[in-house]
């Protein structure tokens, strides 16, 4: 089994070698390719810088001392690319994380970290989104063994599946040591929050998007996180809306005309 690795939040993120890392133990051939910049907010954007008509790619080595390539694009990008070959055979797996900032509720249509795994079920592919609800200048990380499990989770599932798993971080269980890893099967929230960057002509800075005015009803992933539990969600990526009958909706004027 192949697993590509990612993250928005930049190759040099720490979180991105303890993803890699977890799937190297569950035996996976890993191949690690992130963003050369903060990627935060990019959700399924396909836009890479080039040069001379070739996308930048540089080589690398993670914090704990394996290869990784820098992308000048986004992550959903990055998928796409691995999906044709582009950093040697398509992985069978895409993990993307750990986002530092929780990724939950229906903003997470915004999230690169979402995004890279949306893609990836696009072509077929199970799919982890994996966030950490910490300051992006707090040095915790999750243990070894609870992002082991998580991806365990996702090897039993369908292919084409994408699960956003939220960990509440230091003050929350999943972090503790303690026991068994405590989850929640959650909803998504119709309010939440998402991480991303904005730049103008002086610099850039890192943002929180927060759908705040809505409270989080039980059994959503916000509502998981605020009890100190990790929160597992299946989404899905584009599908048509069945609520909608377009046939009806267009009528006689659908029919192709027949031809004399």
């Amino acid at each position: 089994m192949r697993a590509l690795v990612t993250n928005d939040d930049g190759v040099r993120s720490p979180g991105l070698t303890v993803l890699a890392e977890a799937a190297r133990r569950r035996g996976l051939d890993v191949t690690a390719v992130a963003p050369s910049y903060d990627a935060r907010g990019s959700s399924a954007a396909m836009t890479a810088v080039t040069e001379d008509g070739q996308v930048t790619v540089v080589a690398r080595t993670d914090s704990g001392g394996a290869p990784v390539m820098g992308v000048q694009g986004p992550p959903a990008f990055i998928v796409r690319a691995a999906m044709y070959g582009a950093f040697g055979p398509p992985p069978d797996l895409v993990l993307s994380g750990v986002n530092r900032g929780q990724n939950t509720g229906r903003a997470v249509l915004h999230s690169g970290t979402v995004g890279a795994a949306l893609t990836a079920a696009n072509h077929g592919r199970r799919a982890l989104a994996l966030s950490a609800a910490v300051d992006e200048h707090d040095l915790w990380l999750p243990e070894d063994a609870t992002v082991d499990l998580i991806i365990e989770w996702l090897e039993q599932t369908p292919a084409g599946t994408v699960l956003n798993v939220n960990l509440p971080g230091r003050s929350g269980r999943a972090g503790t040591g303690t026991g068994p890893l405590a989850a929640m099967a959650t909803t998504l929230a119709e309010a939440g929050i998402v991480q991303g960057r904005v730049s103008d002509s002086g610099g850039s800075m890192s943002v929180v998007f927060e759908d705040g005015e809505r409270p989080a009803g039980p059994g959503t992933d916000v509502a998981a996180l605020d009890a100190g539990l990790v929160s597992v969600t299946a989404i899905r990526s584009v599908v048509e809306d069945d609520r909608v009958d377009t046939g009806r909706l267009l009528g006689a004027r659908s029919r192709p005309k027949r031809r004399s």
